[in-house]
């Protein structure tokens, strides 16, 4: 299974890349809406992980081009900005789900 991890957290892409290569999936990571862009151009996922706010894009932007060129792809929103709107105009944009990040411990 190939992953692509989008955030513009370091932290948040790292710890997951680590935890899912531990289980023996292909992660590749992008830091920015731009560099997710060409990862989505260049190569099928079978899943996307983003989040919505990013300095150079929205999340939204990601969902509608992992549609657009990968119709069967899966994608999770996971935001630190969690708000029913969001949740929504992320489902309504092709998202399967949504879940809100927490703070770390």
């Amino acid at each position: 299974m190939r992953i692509l991890s989008i955030d513009d957290d370091e932290f948040v892409t790292r710890a997951i890349k680590r935890t899912l290569d531990r289980l023996d999936y292909q992660v590749d990571t992008a830091n920015c809406v731009s560099n997710a862009a060409q990862l989505i151009t260049d190569n099928e996922y079978d899943l996307v992980l983003t989040d919505l706010n990013m300095p150079d894009g929205d999340g939204l932007d990601v969902i509608r081009q992992v549609r657009e060129f990968w119709p069967f792809t899966e994608v999770i929103v996971i935001s630190g900005h969690g708000t029913i709107a969001r949740a929504v105009e992320s489902t309504k944009a092709g998202a399967f789900y949504f879940l809100e990040k927490t703070g770390r411990s």
